[in-house]
């Protein structure tokens, strides 16, 4: 159990969404899955003495290409946790970055939240992963590099 002010444990993945399906290769497509592993040594926050001690980790692969018309797939294993697991969450975050001048000023938002398991997750339990993309807020670039 996290106390109010711990923030929670995450990872980072990037992958690539496609507009329309005419645009992928028409050959047989393999399915490109990241794997990812979150450990107490891969966090950059302060965490709990519990976390600092005990054992904690969970791996899982996502796939990292897929249609907008397409759900993100994958899946999660929580191999050990030293504390109960109040509930598993996946977002979307959506990150821009513009150039000004000389750096590049970044902005993130949160476009979606979706839990994938509540309580406390029974160990080495693959769940699956299933993210519907809200058409009405992912917004692709369309054009990149201009320059005024």
């Amino acid at each position: 159990m996290r106390g109010y002010l711990h923030k929670s444990l995450s990872t980072v993945l990037e992958f690539i969404v496609e507009n329309d399906r005419a645009n992928l290769i028409t050959s047989p497509q393999l399915l490109e899955f990241v794997s990812f592993y979150i450990t107490q040594d891969t966090q950059k926050h302060q965490l709990l003495p519990e976390l600092l001690t005990g054992c904690f980790r969970v791996t899982g692969k996502i796939l990292t290409q897929c249609s907008l018309k397409d759900p993100i797939t994958g899946d999660l294993t929580v191999e050990a946790s030293a504390v109960p697991i109040d509930s598993v969450d996946i977002q979307l975050i959506c990150v821009e970055s513009i150039l000004a001048g000389e750096r590049f000023i970044t902005d993130t938002s949160v476009i979606q939240t979706t839990q994938i398991a509540d309580g406390d997750i029974c160990r080495s339990l693959t769940l699956p992963i299933y993210v519907v993309l809200p058409r009405l807020l992912v917004c692709p670039t369309l054009f990149a590099g201009w320059r005024w």
